[in-house]
């Protein structure tokens, strides 16, 4: 049961798909388009938005412990957090930029940005590796089931309401099927239902045809 609680697979899910998804549009985006490249920064801000507050997030609850149990490993997430806070900065500043640049000077910021996002994408995928191959084993080793529950409960509570719809639309098309059932199973019990059903329309809208017919399958079957 201990082995079951991880506290960053189900986001670390819907963070890779954000920024695969900003990475593949980045790459193929024709920057002289207005309207383009004006809906591709909206979602970019977005996807800043949910990185910072997932930092946030972590070093509210999870240095703490990691604090007094791991130093070491402490230090080690504390630089990468910093680090990778530096490297997003350097592109939001390119994407700013962009953003008032006029359609001839476009083209080169794009190059720049392109790359200035692969490069901090790179930084950011070893960082989630590490949180999910040393920093959560380090908890389990070092906290009860009880304590593991009690962080994984007030780290799902810190994030606000209009936030976690944000993060759903990247998280549900992530996970398999099983991670989708258990979560949505657990936030049901949880929530009213009106806001149960936005959740249930941001998966319907995010999904897959196949994949949202399953997923209405098997909650059903959870009643």
């Amino acid at each position: 049961m201990k082995e079951q609680i991880c506290l960053f697979t189900p986001v670390h899910k819907g963070l890779r798909h954000a920024l695969a998804h900003a990475t593949m549009i980045a790459s193929s985006l024709d920057y002289e388009k207005d309207a383009d490249l004006k809906q591709f920064l909206l979602k970019w801000d977005e996807i800043v938005e949910l990185l910072h507050f997932h930092a946030v997030n972590e070093d509210s609850h999870v240095q703490l412990p990691l604090e007094k149990f791991q130093p070491i490993l402490a230090q080690k997430l504390e630089a990468e957090h910093e680090l990778a806070e530096d490297m997003l900065e350097d592109v939001v500043q390119v994407s700013l930029s962009l953003s008032d640049a006029d359609k001839n000077s476009r083209k080169e910021l794009g190059i720049r940005f392109v790359k200035t996002l692969n490069r901090f994408v790179a930084m950011y995928l070893t960082h989630l590796e590490t949180e999910e191959s040393e920093v959560m084993p380090a908890l389990r080793e070092t906290l009860t089931l009880e304590e593991l529950q009690q962080l994984s409960a007030n780290m799902r509570s810190a994030v606000p309401s209009n936030l976690m719809m944000k993060y759903l639309h990247y998280m549900l098309p992530a996970m398999n099927i099983h991670e989708r059932v258990q979560m949505l199973t657990a936030i049901q019990q949880n929530t009213a239902e009106e806001a149960f059903n936005t959740i249930l329309t941001i998966a319907a809208n995010t999904l897959s045809a196949d994949d949202w017919k399953e997923l209405q399958t098997k909650l059903a079957q959870t009643v």
